[in-house]
């Protein structure tokens, strides 16, 4: 094996078992604790990094399987480069990490960190937090997408390769998907409340469960475990289930599915931003969310969406402009909507998004 498939599966490891050492010392509900648990047995070290990522010899009661765990990442901040979609997040953490090394060993032999390298620093942070805010629904679903299919189309070989290594043994597959999601400013509707969602994990969307449902592939997998991220290190949450019935499973651990209503239509823009530095050396960004949907129709669309949910009683997420709508929906006067309209602000109040930087 080489150098770099020694670093990727240890990697990939080291995520796996930080997954059941989360769900061992963090408030997970049982069914996903003893999923996790059972997952997490006796590792089996192999001379190549084949696939599935992981293999590992797990007991349950006193049968003993082997189990492949695929392992892979979902970035709602991704690109699309030709038929694939890569994720600008890691794009830039890498950048992010080249630079703060380069400043580090400039320390070292200098003392100082020049204003130019800091400089550097705050632009490429810039970037990642201006690309995570203007990051849309539709790509997180079209990257989730293509990475799903793409791994559940080798579902089968995966089995096959497992089948390898444990020779007679009953084996089972599970998939692993980090999905790292930059959400704001959503609100969930569900038997009527309203919820301002401080989160920027992912609500679980019925998109999603429709995704991997639809796939032919979903039958050669027998687990799928979500750990849901967002760029706040200590925002994390993790969903294991059995395949089969993924609704019930998921309702059976209390976990909500969502119809996403929310219009694509907030982007920032850097000709809109604000980036300065005081005479404290402080350096400040402040983003513009700017609204793109100029003649509406994304908002009508939406609007008409939610009440369809509202009425027919489905949970569903949406944007502040969509949940304003509906809240001022219900005035019967002008006045009557324009105190309404002031309610909500005041309810639900915005947060200044801000990035500041000492030097």
């Amino acid at each position: 094996m080489s150098t770099a498939d020694e670093i990727k599966q240890e990697n990939e490891r080291a995520v796996f078992l930080s997954a059941c050492n989360f769900c061992k010392s963090n408030n997970v509900h049982i069914r996903t604790k003893s999923i996790m648990n059972y997952l997490n047995g006796e590792y089996i070290d192999r001379d190549k990094n084949d696939k599935p990522d992981l293999i590992n010899k797990c007991t349950k009661g006193e049968n003993e399987r082997f189990v492949g765990i695929e392992m892979f990442y979902v970035d709602q901040n991704s690109k699309k480069s030709r038929e694939r979609y890569k994720s600008n997040t890691l794009e830039s953490r890498s950048h992010l990490k080249d630079i703060y090394n380069a400043g580090h060993e400039q320390y070292e032999k200098t003392g100082n960190v020049s204003p130019e390298l800091c400089e550097k620093l705050l632009k490429e942070g810039y970037k990642l937090a201006q690309d995570g805010l203007s990051s849309q629904y539709q790509t997180l679903l079209s990257a989730f997408e293509y990475h799903f299919t793409h791994h559940a189309s080798r579902a089968k070989l995966y089995r096959d390769n497992i089948k390898r290594i444990a020779e007679s043994k009953e084996i089972e597959l599970a998939f692993f998907i980090e999905i790292e999601t930059y959400f704001h400013d959503l609100f969930l509707n569900e038997r009527n409340r309203i919820i301002q969602y401080k989160s920027k994990i992912m609500p679980f969307f019925s998109d999603i469960v429709s995704i991997i449902n639809s796939d032919e592939n979903k039958k050669y997998i027998d687990y799928i475990v979500f750990d849901l991220k967002s760029k706040h290190p200590d925002e994390r949450k993790i969903i294991a289930i059995r395949t089969g019935n993924i609704k019930k499973n998921l309702k059976n651990q209390d976990v909500t599915i969502y119809e996403y209503v929310g219009e694509n239509a907030l982007i920032t823009n850097p000709r809109d931003n604000n980036y300065e530095r005081n005479e404290n050396g402080d350096y400040r960004v402040s983003f513009l969310v700017k609204e793109t949907d100029q003649d509406g129709d994304s908002l009508k669309r939406a609007f008409n969406s939610a009440l369809r949910c509202k009425k027919g009683n489905i949970p569903f997420v949406t944007s502040r402009r969509v949940q304003a709508q509906l809240y001022i929906s219900k005035a019967k006067s002008y006045k009557e909507m324009v105190a309404l309209e002031e309610n909500f602000k005041n309810r639900f109040p915005t947060k200044e998004l801000v990035m500041v930087h000492k030097d």
